[in-house]
C-alpha cells in the first residue's frame, strides 16, 4: 500500500507500523554477532551460568560511543530473532537503550519544542469541522521509517492534536514504545482466557489493562503477545511522537496481520470468563474496519541514519 492510501481490512489490510517504502531494508540479520574491540575479535554475547545469553561487558562500553540510533540498532540486532526477543535480559537491554533516545536523536527537536508550547485550552481541537461538528478532516498521522528486517522494525508515529490510532492488535509480537514528546490518551486490553472456546471471528471478551493519560518524558513501555495491553489505541492531546520497536514485525505471510477492533454491545460475561474477573474490567471487542478519517502517510526521516555495514 502506498503512503497516503486509506487503511482498510481484507487483502489490503494496513499494518499500522509497517508503512512500505524504498528505504525499508529486508535483509535477514545474523544473531551471532562479534565486534573487533581493542584488536581482539570478541563475541557480543558470552554464555553464563544462567539460562540465556548475557552481554559482554566490553560491548556496553563500546556502545557508549555510538550515535543513539546506531546503538539501538546494534542492540536490537543481537536481542531479537525472527520469533521475537531472545531472552528477558536481552529485551531489558533494548528497553534501557530506547529509554535514552531523545527527539534530537531522530531529527524532531523542533517538533518537540512545538509540543511543549502547545496549550489545548488556547488552540482547542485540531482539524476542520464536519457537518455534525466533529473533526472529520484531521491532518494525517505521519510514519517515519527507520529500519526493518525479519526480526524487528523501528519507526516513529508523529501525531497531530486530536488524531487517533484506532484500537488494534499485535498478534504474536512484542512491542516497545517510547513517547518522545507530547501528551496522549492510551487505552489497552488483553484477551481473556474464556471458560469455553469462543469463535475468534465474533466478539471476544478483553480485559482492560490501561485507560489514562501518558506524557513525555516517560519510560519505555512493553507489551507482549498475550499481556501488557497487546490491543491498544492512542489519542493525541498535543503534538506527539511515539517511537516503536516491534519484534517480529507485522507480516501477512507469517500470520501477523494488523486487525482493528471496536466495542461490541454485548455485555454479559457470566459463565464466559473466570469468576475472579469483574464485569467492569471486561469489554467485548469485535473486528471492524478503521474509520475513513484514519490516514497514515510516510514522512521524511531526518534523524541519525542506521548504517547496517
Amino acid at each position: 500500500m502506498e503512503p497516503g492510501s486509506r487503511a482498510h481490512l481484507g487483502a489490503q489490510r494496513f499494518a499500522v507500523p509497517a508503512i512500505p517504502g524504498n528505504a525499508i531494508v529486508t535483509q535477514k540479520e545474523s544473531h551471532t554477532c562479534s565486534l573487533v574491540l581493542g584488536g581482539l575479535n570478541r563475541p557480543a554475547y558470552e554464555t553464563s551460568g544462567r539460562a540465556g545469553p548475557c552481554l559482554n561487558p566490553d560491548l556496553r562500553g563500546f556502545e557508549v560511543f555510538m550515535p543513539a540510533i546506531k546503538r539501538l540498532y546494534e542492540v536490537c540486532k543481537r536481542s531479537f530473532s525472527d520469533n521475537g526477543p531472545l531472552s528477558a535480559e536481552a529485551l531489558e537491554h533494548v528497553r534501557s537503550v530506547l529509554d535514552d533516545i531523545k527527539p534530537s536523536d531522530v531529527g524532531l527537536e523542533d517538533e518537540a519544542q512545538k509540543a511543549r508550547g502547545w496549550n489545548v485550552s488556547m488552540h482547542g481541537s485540531n482539524g476542520r469541522k464536519g457537518r455534525n461538528g466533529n473533526n472529520q478532516y484531521l491532518p494525517p498521522i505521519k510514519y517515519l521509517h527507520i529500519y526493518e528486517c525479519e526480526s524487528f522494525s523501528i519507526g516513529i508515529f508523529c501525531m497531530p492534536p486530536s488524531s487517533v490510532i484506532p484500537l488494534h492488535n499485535h498478534p504474536g509480537m512484542t512491542v516497545l514504545s517510547k513517547l518522545l514528546y507530547g501528551t496522549m490518551l492510551v487505552k489497552s486490553y488483553d484477551w481473556v482466557d474464556t471458560v469455553e472456546p469462543i469463535d475468534p471471528s465474533k466478539a471476544r471478551p478483553a480485559r482492560l489493562v490501561r485507560d489514562g493519560q501518558m506524557s513525555a518524558p516517560c519510560g519505555t513501555t512493553i507489551l507482549y503477545p498475550a499481556s501488557g495491553g497487546n490491543i491498544h489505541s492512542f489519542e493525541a492531546i498535543t503534538y506527539c511522537a511515539l517511537f516503536d520497536v516491534l519484534s517480529p514485525p507485522y507480516s501477512s505471510k507469517d500470520g501477523r496481520d494488523c486487525c482493528y477492533f471496536k466495542k461490541s454491545s454485548k455485555e454479559d460475561i457470566s459463565g464466559v470468563v473466570p469468576s475472579a474477573i469483574r464485569s467492569s474490567e471486561v469489554a467485548w471487542l469485535e473486528e471492524c474496519q478503521p474509520p475513513e478519517s484514519f490516514v497514515v502517510r510516510r514522512g521524511p526521516y531526518k534523524g541519525q541514519i542506521v548504517d547496517t555495514k
